[in-house]
């Protein structure tokens, strides 16, 4: 991350190696209600056209996320 830096990327580098720990494992999930990062959104209309057998796994999984 530092040499990215170096050759003129825009990273933040954490302070600690807990803090690029944390940073990788909870990223922005909090930001989101969610367990783990959230790399995209997708309206729930979508979500249900794209995986129809959503249905059958709620009981298992819970709702989708934003429903």
């Amino acid at each position: 991350m530092l040499r990215l830096q170096a050759d003129g990327y825009m990273v933040e580098v954490p302070a600690t190696v807990d803090a690029l720990r944390t940073a990788l494992v909870e990223g922005n999930a909090s930001l989101y209600g969610s367990d783990g990062n959230v790399a995209a959104h997708l309206p729930v209309a979508d979500y249900l056209r794209l995986f129809p057998d959503y249905r059958e796994i709620e009981p298992f999984w819970g709702r989708a996320p934003g429903q």
